[in-house]
């Protein structure tokens, strides 16, 4: 199929059965690519990998909600591992190389398939602030929402006006969920990150809360909104695992046919790809170090240290992807390095796993 098309989401408790089976078929389809690489059947490794490339693109690229975007995104990020392994093996013909190589260079844009699911999110909010505004809530509803008592005084009565804003609620949402799309195409030094529970006051205490104006709003601001940066960083790393992968194609491709490692990446273009692939954290044109025989982006902190693994944070026991993530830069080395059949994948059930 040309799109992947599933059932449309409208609220909270739309239950999403078909995740688990996208799951297990990323995961099939790596340990698969896995198999018969390792048993040097490299024509049958890169075409399921180019299944499954193809596979979780068509996901991410028209989901119905935030979670399928995440789903189709992990998916793709297994997939680029295994090819990643393919493209370091020795065994692996030029034409393979070509075919993979071609193959990534279809896979994406990501941003569209975020403002897609975002635009769907915010109907799904919207509806789920019409739902309240219809039913007959009261206090103590509110307070099992929030985890704490209302005030006495408060106890057993309806969520008066003061405490429920719908309109003002949906605007909230709006505006956030607007910011949100305009950062999407954006390289990550571009955008305009903060910290949405400061800005919304869902710091103060629960008590303190339910006291405010549009204390419902406010709750539900807290249960239903996404995380804002970290899910524009999970699109810059999407766009930053595929260039990486696309750059490893081309050097070993370079390689097979010069027998060296190329001085600078410009040397792959024409040949091997069109140009350079640009770093999605900050625009700039991705790194490469023939000596130290790595490719690398600067990461979130935006600042190149020369191909550095220092962790930033995490544990050096953690698995290479989740170590290159917390490191100063986001290093992927040329040669052999063992990445995982499948890295963990978001659950499945309701839109708001994703969470």
């Amino acid at each position: 199929c040309q799109r992947c098309i599933t059932p449309e989401v409208t609220g909270f408790d739309t239950l999403l059965p078909y995740l688990s089976l996208w799951r297990n078929m990323g995961r099939i389809l790596a340990a698969k690519t896995r198999h018969d690489r390792l048993a040097g059947y490299y024509t049958d490794a890169t075409e399921t990998c180019i299944a499954q490339l193809k596979f979780a693109d068509l996901i991410q690229g028209d989901a119905e909600c935030i979670i399928n975007y995440l789903v189709g995104i992990a998916i793709l990020d297994i997939g680029l591992a295994q090819a990643r392994d393919l493209a370091r093996d020795p065994g692996m013909s030029s034409q393979e190389l070509k075919k993979l190589s071609e193959a990534l260079a279809s896979v994406g844009p990501f941003a569209p398939g975020l403002i897609r699911a975002i635009k769907v999110e915010y109907k799904v909010v919207a509806n789920t602030i019409d739902d309240f505004g219809k039913g007959d809530f009261g206090m103590d509803d509110l307070s099992s929402l929030s985890g704490s008592e209302p005030p006495s005084i408060l106890k057993g009565k309806r969520i008066p006006g003061y405490f429920f804003q719908p309109n003002r609620t949906k605007l909230t949402f709006a505006n956030l969920y607007r910011d949100m799309i305009a950062n999407a195409p954006l390289y990550y030094a571009e955008m305009n990150l903060y910290d949405v529970e400061d800005v919304l006051g869902l710091g103060e205490g629960k008590l303190k809360l339910l006291t405010r104006p549009n204390a419902v709003g406010k709750i539900l601001y807290a249960m239903l909104i996404p995380a804002f940066d970290s899910l524009l960083e999970r699109k810059c790393r999407a766009e930053c695992d595929v260039a990486a992968t696309r750059l490893l194609l081309g050097i070993h491709s370079y390689k097979m046919n010069a027998g060296l490692l190329p001085d600078r990446l410009e040397a792959l273009v024409p040949g091997f790809m069109d140009s350079v692939p640009t770093d999605p954290y900050d625009g700039l044109p991705f790194r490469y170090n023939p000596e130290k025989r790595i490719v690398y982006s600067v990461g979130k902190d935006g600042k190149d240290s020369g191909g550095s693994t220092v962790l930033l944070s995490g544990q050096e026991t953690d698995s290479i992807q989740r170590r290159r993530w917390n490191a100063e830069d986001v290093v992927f080395k040329i040669d052999k390095e063992i990445e995982p059949v499948a890295a963990p994948l978001p659950s499945e059930g309701t839109p708001s796993d994703g969470r």
